[in-house]
């Protein structure tokens, strides 16, 4: 670019002083200040000959680190290698080298785990200030593989003779070698008996509901006794959906340490075979959204009114644009990368979008129910609710631009608190053989939990009007026709049962 030769005069000292405010702004987690360290129409390509990790000009730059680090990243550390700094000034060009370690929050395979990232950056001057051109190259470690480089340099012991050996390569010839049933030793000498484990641990599936913990702590580990211990796998982690109806997730313990927590409710237990992943099973979890009436419509109104019935058309339009199949006035390529912290690999994250009208705690709600992959997590189901209110409330083309491919746009995202995880949608396919599942929790010890949970968001929501307040930001409530009104208030007077009106 012009850019990289307008402004000569950059020494090694305006270097090293850019990288150190790019980590200043990285450990402060400000994309603003980020972006003032980049020209106007500066590129930085986080990773080459990746086109998706190529953004042009300062707008996408700093979109790209409120998506990748404000979410997804805390409690960052940042050092420069200033020994290694090399820098031609006849080219105003510079080769820097950096550290960073951070605890990774967004989801994925190192979600949850101590990231340490070691960068290579290629910096193309246009001023003391400013850089036109960043090209990075890196290397990352978690926490998790630490371990496993560790565990494995571990020295081991047989479990059936319990004789130590120097490395897990020794162990494993000696299985190896001996019999079946492990009688002779490396020495020659017969293996001595080993006593029977007396502790009783069991593999369960467990399903609770629970309210209102807080994001990142997790329900599973407050369930689990630390006597017990075990291997956690939540179905949905807490962070995802705070409030949920009904979770599973699989510990391998003793049954005596499953314990019910604050403001959570144990459905029931299952012994599973120990090859059982929740994870795996539970692909598609529905989801709802309790949306105060408020939001898009004056809140006088009844769920019987037919401005409630033109609003839930509205509604039902809006969020019609997310439907997986092409049809009129939706293109058949959609793109839900804006509306995920991570790349949504899947053609149909979504599947049975659905609005209705529910009274409780004597104020109307507008219920969103959707079901969604567990690709699309975390994040996916608030920021739909987010773009359908904005669009509703005066960005009528917010949704259609950030659903269009390669589009590069912050989207809205409704407040955490009245999402509510109604279940985990199991995939029999994937559970093993002979497994025996509850076929539905439909007691009315489960309907009255989930009553519950809707009524304590809706009174939370009441006494706070965190949502209402959210939402007044994008612009005046909706306008309908009185010849939409008049339509609908005719087509209301065929219908008598309620089944009719939700339809």
């Amino acid at each position: 670019p012009s850019e990289l030769a307008s402004k000569p005069g950059v020494t090694r000292e305006h270097v090293k002083e850019w990288v150190d405010k790019y980590g200043e702004a990285w450990v402060a987690r400000n994309p603003d200040a980020i972006a003032k360290l980049f020209t106007e129409s500066a590129v930085y390509i986080e990773r080459p000959n990746d086109r998706r990790a190529r953004f042009e000009g300062r707008s996408a730059i700093k979109a790209y680190w409120l998506k990748q680090v404000v979410r997804k990243q805390q409690d960052i550390h940042f050092r420069q290698f200033v020994e290694d700094l090399v820098f031609d000034e006849a080219r105003q060009v510079a080769v820097a080298k950096w550290e960073a370690r951070f605890q990774n929050v967004g989801r994925g395979p190192i979600s949850g785990n101590s990231v340490h990232l070691v960068q290579v950056a290629m910096l193309h001057f246009a001023g003391p200030d400013q850089v036109a051109h960043l090209e990075e190259y890196w290397a990352s470690s978690t926490k998790r593989d630490v371990e496993i480089s560790k565990t494995e340099r571990k020295p081991s012991s047989c479990e059936t003779c319990s004789f130590s050996f120097s490395s897990r390569r020794d162990l494993f010839r000696h299985l190896r070698d001996a019999t079946s049933s492990c009688s002779t030793m490396p020495d020659g000498t017969p293996c001595a008996p080993v006593p029977a484990q007396t502790e009783s641990r069991q593999t369960l599936a467990v399903a609770y509901g629970c309210f209102q913990h807080p994001a990142g702590e997790s329900v599973a580990q407050k369930l689990v006794s630390g006597t017990g211990g075990g291997e956690i796998r939540e179905a949905v982690p807490s962070r995802v959906a705070p409030s949920a109806h009904l979770n599973i997730f699989v510990t391998k313990a003793q049954t005596s340490c499953i314990l019910p927590a604050s403001d959570t409710r144990i459905f029931w237990t299952l012994p599973v075979p120990p090859s059982f992943d929740v994870a795996k099973a539970c692909q598609w979890h529905r989801y709802e959204y309790l949306l105060p009436l408020e939001v898009l419509a004056p809140p006088e109104l009844s769920c019987d009114d037919p401005l409630i019935w033109a609003l839930l058309k509205r509604l039902k339009g809006a969020l019609s644009e997310f439907s997986t199949e092409a049809g009129k006035g939706r293109p058949a390529t959609r793109s839900y990368d804006n509306f995920a912290d991570n790349k949504v690999k899947s053609r149909q994250p979504l599947k049975g979008l659905r609005a209705t009208c529910l009274e409780l705690c004597n104020v109307r709600f507008l219920i969103i129910s959707a079901c969604a992959t567990r690709a699309v997590l975390p994040g996916m189901i608030c920021r739909i609710v987010g773009s359908v209110v904005a669009s509703l409330r005066g960005q009528e083309d917010l949704t259609k631009r950030a659903l269009a491919p390669n589009a590069d746009v912050e989207v809205p995202i409704a407040p955490l608190v009245a999402l509510i995880l109604a279940e985990p949608l199991l995939e029999r396919d994937k559970c093993p053989p002979g497994m025996s599942w509850p076929h539905h929790l439909d007691s009315s010890f489960v309907q009255a939990w989930s009553d519950m949970l809707r009524a304590r968001i809706a009174a939370q929501e009441i006494e706070t009007g965190e949502i209402v307040g959210w939402a007044r930001k994008f612009g005046p409530l909706p306008t309908l026709s009185q010849e939409v009104v008049k339509t609908l208030a005719h087509k209301k007077a065929m219908l008598h049962t309620e089944e009719g009106v939700r339809s």
